[in-house]
């Protein structure tokens, strides 16, 4: 089953922005979508805190293989791509988006609420 797992960034939530309404999309085409929910206090807000949440994903419940797509928003990106790298996690799409086509969203802003982004139907052409 193909899995996806959206990486919200700094101070986010996994219940903001295009993130629920690209879950409900997913999630109706036999697909799993996780939205983990990472600290957001300042003490914690730090990759090794993510981490740990990662791991029970990865390691305990082995959600993340070759059928998964990683989707990370703002430094929720930075975080997913070192856990792909400190793991070794062989992921299609990350090895395909090296040579990946630019996406441009025009006025696009954050890509979040504020930016008017409670939908993002130009990710589900991507994927």
């Amino acid at each position: 089953m193909k899995n996806y797992f959206i990486i919200h960034g700094f101070k986010g939530s996994n219940i903001e922005n295009w993130f629920p309404w690209f879950k409900e999309k997913v999630d109706s085409q036999d697909c799993l979508c996780i939205i983990p929910q990472f600290p957001i206090d300042d003490k914690h807000h730090i990759y090794s805190e993510w981490k740990k949440i990662m791991d029970v994903y990865n390691k305990d419940f082995n959600l993340m293989n070759e059928n998964t797509i990683i989707i990370g928003h703002s430094t929720g990106s930075i975080c997913a791509l070192k856990y792909i790298l400190e793991n070794k996690i062989s992921i299609k799409k990350f090895a395909k988006s090296i040579n990946a086509k630019e996406v441009i969203i025009h006025n696009g802003g954050h890509l979040n609420e504020e930016a008017g982004y409670n939908s993002f139907p130009e990710i589900l052409k991507e994927i």
